[in-house]
Formats: structure tokens, sequence, C-alpha cells
């Protein structure tokens, strides 16, 4: 949980203060406009820093690839969501586009 949340975390800081500055198209801008293969970048090293501290190299390595499934995850919630025509899955977390944005990553990197 803490690589996923490092990653979501970071990725939205590192895209705000780098996104689309390298690489001037996103990720996948049909599906998620703002996301930007920079704060991608700068999510999957922050996780990797993560993994490292619990469980060192193997453990930086494990997170490096739980970072991409978790942006993968994200993309195709993202995606769920404008096939139904809506922008947040609910209202119970204001401005985070709902409960299951928090928990989307998951839906690859569980398992």
């Amino acid at each position: 949980m803490c690589v996923i949340w490092a990653n979501d975390t970071f990725a939205y800081i590192g895209g705000r203060l780098l996104g689309k500055r390298v690489v001037k198209v996103g990720i996948a801008p049909n599906i998620s406009p703002n996301k930007s293969w920079e704060g991608a970048v700068v999510g999957s090293f922050s996780a990797a820093v993560v993994g490292y501290v619990f469980l060192g190299i193997l453990g930086a390595g494990i997170a490096f690839i739980t970072s991409a499934t978790a942006t993968l995850s994200d993309l195709i919630e993202s995606k769920a969501k404008r096939t139904a025509g809506i922008k947040d899955s609910g209202n119970l977390l204001p401005g985070h586009g709902g409960i299951l944005d928090r928990f989307d990553a998951l839906l690859l990197s569980a398992p």
C-alpha cells in the first residue's frame, strides 16, 4: 500500500511540477488528459525508493513494477468512468473523484 500511495502522490506532484514539459503528449490523453509521462516517471522512482526502504533492492524492483500496474489500473478505471459518462465515482471524498479513485490502483497491483 505504501508503494502505491507513494506512486500516486509523487506522480501527482511530479506531474504538476514537470508535466508535459519534456513529452508534450500525456500517457493516455483521451482517457486521462492530465496524466503525464513526467509524473509517471517521478511516481515510479518514488515508489522504488519506498520499496527499497522496506525490502532493499528486491523491494525497489517489485515497487517499480507495481507502480506501472498501479498507473495502468488507474487508466482502466478512468476509461470505465468515461465509458459510463461520469466524472466521479462518488462524492464521499470531495475533490478526489470518489472512493473508487482511492483504490483503483489496487485493481492490477494487488494480485
